[in-house]
């Protein structure tokens, strides 16, 4: 709760919050999860809460290579392509309440409190994210 106050609209946060999760079962370091607000709205009247449907751009990135894994729709750097669900180059899910494994975790925490139009980096640890198993496979 209060990770996401630090992100609510009002707030002035720009590179926000972090939580930190002690090491937890496979994972023998600590697990960072980190928002930085790249973009804001000129206003912004609600931010998202549970419940609330949400539509995002994105792209799942390794942090130790920058090597794309997974995102609403992808080009990778030797030109093949893979499009977004259902075709789109945007996802919808529903905050807070995502069925286990459509979408990492993290993203309950760290969209709580974002505007239509922000823009946010986040960096997600594997415990928060898909794990050691991966990003799930698409078809």
């Amino acid at each position: 709760e209060r990770f996401a106050a630090a992100l609510e609209p009002g707030s002035g946060a720009r590179a926000a919050a972090t939580t930190v999760l002690p090491p937890t079962g496979p994972y023998l370091e600590t697990q960072t999860l980190a928002v930085e607000r790249l973009a804001l709205p000129a206003t912004c009247g609600a931010g998202a809460e549970r419940g609330d449907l949400l539509e995002v751009r994105y792209e799942g990135r390794l942090r130790s290579t920058g090597e794309i894994f997974d995102g609403s729709a992808i080009t990778f750097a030797n030109g093949a392509t893979v499009p977004g669900r259902g075709g789109d180059a945007s996802i919808f899910f529903v905050l807070g309440m995502q069925p286990a494994g459509q979408f990492p975790p993290a993203w309950d925490a760290a969209m709580a409190g974002c505007c239509v139009g922000e823009v946010r980096k986040l960096s997600v640890p594997p415990v928060l994210g898909f794990g050691d198993k991966g990003s799930p496979k698409r078809g």
